[in-house]
């Protein structure tokens, strides 16, 4: 198993601490860090240093290592994922040798028994862009409708195969949808099971608390994250100013036509000369 299987997390932006896992020097299995900072240095990952994949939305970039293991693990067979937050109680190799069911394991949403009452959260606490949101609350209710009264999986742990073929094809969904919809990948991880034939082995533990994991476990964790980038909130500006910059070009092109005796009478006229 330890060649073939990997363990990792994805942590940018400086949102938070990373999380030591003491599991990690009873397992043969590699820990793998993803991180934009240069600077972290960890006990029990190995840190691997990359530049985010898109460079005004962290959340996304997380999502791009979280979502696509096959892409950033081509050699290896099977990962576990788990957010930085979680700290397994024991190691991989049991967690997966007592619990893994088929290509794809994890838990079930202890808090939520709809999938309709996840998007009704993230609206509630603003934690999305609400068009978003919306509009892809809209396309469920016009199209698979029946996955908004269905179930909600926990996004935090998760065990997948990733040598059979449907398992790419739901990764690159899955990640497809959180690029055009909203960025909380649990809204969209139904759909793209679904879409994917990929069954799912969803464990009945809480969320918080099972005979493998804790959580959540946060160090120094910013609790209101910017939802927005600073360049993005530029956009309207430096579209009125695109807009002014052709409004002043026709200008000066109707008055360099104007013959020169008028041109020079409107000049005169503005500049209040008699």
């Amino acid at each position: 198993m330890s060649e073939q299987t990997v363990v990792y997390t994805a942590l940018l932006g400086g949102y938070e601490q990373l999380n030591e896992q003491p599991m990690a020097s009873e397992s043969d299995l590699r820990f793998v860090c993803f991180t934009d900072d240069p600077t972290l240095t960890s006990k029990s990952w190995d840190i691997v240093v990359v530049e985010p994949y898109f460079a005004e939305d962290l959340s996304r970039s997380q999502r791009y290592l979280k979502l696509l293991p096959h892409r950033h693990f081509p050699d290896a067979k099977r990962s576990l994922y788990i957010d930085n937050t979680i700290v397994l109680t024991k190691t991989p190799e049991q967690i997966i040798s007592d619990h893994h069911r088929g290509d794809f394991t994890n838990f079930n949403h202890s808090h939520r028994s709809a999938l309709i009452e996840e998007f009704s959260k993230v609206l509630q606490y603003g934690i999305d862009d609400a068009g978003r949101v919306y509009e892809q609350l809209n396309h469920l209710h016009n199209f698979a409708p029946e996955h908004l009264e269905g179930p909600v999986y926990w996004g935090a742990f998760m065990v997948r195969d990733h040598h059979e073929p449907e398992m790419v094809d739901f990764a690159e969904r899955w990640f497809a949808s959180v690029l055009r919809y909203s960025r909380r990948d649990q809204l969209s991880l139904p759909i793209a099971l679904n879409q994917s034939g990929v069954q799912v082995n969803a464990l009945e533990y809480g969320n918080k608390k099972s005979p493998f994991h804790r959580w959540p476990v946060a160090i120094h964790r910013q609790r209101f994250a910017p939802k927005f980038s600073a360049q993005r909130n530029m956009a309207p500006i430096l579209l009125e100013k695109e807009r002014l910059q052709q409004r002043l070009n026709k200008a000066e092109k109707a008055l360099n036509n104007l013959p020169k005796t008028v041109f020079y009478r409107l000049r005169d006229r503005l500049l209040g000369s008699k």
